[in-house]
């Protein structure tokens, strides 16, 4: 069992069996009560009695019954309002998560609450991985095959596509590639400039990052070429040969080349590595770049940064699979109180010296809560001396 805190909360992750022939997001949800507040712990009951003004622990499961990774999460209870609001925290298919709230109880309450869930906007998936993409570079930097661009240090060129490229839910043939390892997407002006950053990063707008770092220009050039036939085109843009910036106290670097291919209609992304050796250890293999995807809303499909996770013969592919589940659960608290009834509040009548007298007091509980009681005399009123000698008690 793995324990994510998120903002005060704990979400709880524990593994499930799964079936494969459900849905890709599918996912059920269960919401149960329990008078123990242990935030990690989640009871079994969806009913309960409690003493009004109890604290009653809450616990919210959603268990992913489909193939999906499920990755951003809204949660609403109609009797408590927002749980979750677009919570990042990935619950794998056959896994379960819970989250838990504590609320004082003072009147009978059902709550009906919604879990709805998403998959990640990419599935990111490498040729080192089953079911990866094959590393197949189709070099477009010899003589015919593609358009160099002729980047400056730092610059950017806007391209048209012949297609309509879908990226991020957005449709577009707008690219504006920069030479600095990345292409802004459905944009014709902004910059991607030399300080690399973690994904995501809102200034920098939708983005396609096969190594977002200090390029220079001094040696190689970028290049673009579409190929094939529609509806199965495929838009290439290929880095070949860049350097990265070196101080001139540093010694001249290698080159990298890497290309981004952008696929017509099942708009897939593949990045591949030819060579990621700049000659330096503190550049080689991405250690000071971002690798992945950019999107809006505060999202993005991340592969690494500033980390060294490259390689030559390297393919990295993004797949659309967006796709989304929800469920609703209820719970029932009922708060119960007691309700004391008494035949008589008060006794008054006057005692003779050295006299006995005997009064019944009937008591009764006519609520649907245990009653807790006590009798006590309450502190004697006696008269003044030359007063009527008699006694008064409540």
């Amino acid at each position: 069992m793995a324990v994510l805190r998120l903002s005060g909360f704990a979400v709880v992750l524990t593994c499930l069996s799964t079936s494969a022939a459900h849905a890709a997001a599918q996912l059920d949800l269960a919401v149960t009560v329990s008078t123990n507040l242990d935030p990690n712990a989640c009871a079994i009951t969806t009913t309960l009695g409690v003493l009004a003004g109890t604290s009653v622990n809450y616990c919210y499961r959603a268990t992913n019954t489909g193939t999906g990774t499920l990755q951003y999460h809204d949660l609403v209870d109609s009797a408590f309002g927002i749980v979750l609001d677009d919570a990042s925290f990935p619950i794998a298919p056959g896994a379960s998560a819970f989250v838990t709230r504590v609320h004082a109880i003072n009147a009978t309450t059902t709550n009906a609450a919604r879990w709805s869930a998403r998959t990640p906007p990419y599935q990111l998936v490498t040729s080192a991985q089953p079911g990866g993409p094959a590393y197949n570079f189709v070099d477009i930097s010899v003589p015919g095959a593609g358009t160099a661009l002729n980047l400056s240090d730092d610059g950017e060129v806007n391209l048209t596509l012949p297609f309509a490229f879908t990226f991020d839910g957005v449709a577009s043939t707008a690219l504006r590639v920069g030479n600095n390892g990345g292409i802004l997407v459905g944009v014709t002006s902004g910059d991607l400039g030399v300080d690399n950053a973690a994904l995501p990063t809102a200034s920098l707008g939708r983005a396609i990052l096969p190594l977002w770092d200090d390029l220079d220009d001094e040696t190689g050039n970028v290049y673009y070429v579409v190929q094939g036939l529609a509806p199965a085109r495929r838009a290439i843009v290929q880095w070949q040969a860049r350097a990265h910036y070196a101080e001139p106290q540093l010694p001249a670097p290698n080159t990298a080349t890497f290309q981004v291919i952008l696929a017509e209609g099942s708009n897939a992304i593949l990045f591949q590595y030819k060579d990621v050796d700049f000659g330096n250890a503190a550049w080689n293999a991405g250690a000071s770049a971002t690798v992945g995807l950019n999107l809006l809303g505060g999202l993005a499909s991340p592969f690494s940064f500033n980390q060294p996770s490259l390689s030559a013969s390297l393919a990295i592919r993004f797949t659309p699979t967006v796709d989304a589940a929800s469920d609703t659960a209820s719970a029932t608290v009922i708060a119960l109180r007691p309700q004391q009834t008494l035949s008589a509040t008060a006794f008054e009548f006057g005692q003779a010296p050295d006299t006995t007298r005997t009064e019944r007091l009937s008591l009764g509980n006519t609520g649907d809560f245990p009653l807790s009681w006590s009798v006590a005399e309450a502190p004697a009123v006696c008269a003044a001396p030359d007063d009527v000698p008699w006694l008064t008690v409540t």
